[in-house]
């Protein structure tokens, strides 16, 4: 991960604040994050939001918009390139009330709580990575990155291994 810190700022931040109406909650790492397409302008993404609980700008032409505990939008040039959930992180505009199940998914059905022997079996051999805590994989036009949580057991399976956050960002 580019910017590992990340984690530990986004588990110390407020519960989220932004509006309440709903947005979708499908991340298509091939064009759209939550339904704002790739390169929508920071501007127009805070206007239909909300203020961010936080900002991070790194140096140079990078910042990140911190929602709640979990959800972190990344701009490169102020234009949407990506997206960092952290255990139930949920998208601007939800609360837990309004989603039933799973607060996120993929275009291809990944979502919270799925272990990697399920996510293997859906994705096969575009999975790449070490055992275990942290697999990835590309479409046409992003990076995924899948973060695990180890759960205690005994053997060493893939059913061990549960989805806990994501990274997608656009090439």
């Amino acid at each position: 991960m580019k910017h590992p810190w990340l984690i530990g700022i986004l588990m110390t931040l407020g519960s989220l604040s932004a509006p309440s109406e709903e947005f979708p909650r499908i991340i298509d790492p091939d064009c759209s994050l939550f339904g704002f397409p790739f390169r929508t302008s920071e501007q127009t993404f805070i206007r239909a939001v909300g203020a961010p609980d936080g900002c991070l700008h790194v140096p140079g032409n990078e910042s990140w918009l911190l929602y709640g505990k979990g959800c972190a939008f990344l701009f490169v040039n102020q234009q949407l390139q990506g997206v960092r959930l952290y255990r139930s992180g949920l998208p601007p505009g939800m609360d837990a009330s309004q989603v039933p199940g799973a607060p996120w998914e993929m275009a291809n059905g990944i979502r919270p709580g799925m272990n990697l022997a399920e996510i293997k079996g859906m994705l096969g051999d575009q999975l790449s990575g070490p055992h275990g805590y942290q697999q990835s994989y590309t479409t046409s036009n992003a990076l995924v990155r899948l973060l695990f949580s180890c759960q205690a057991g005994e053997v060493d399976s893939d059913q061990r291994y549960v989805l806990s956050g994501i990274l997608v960002m656009q090439k």
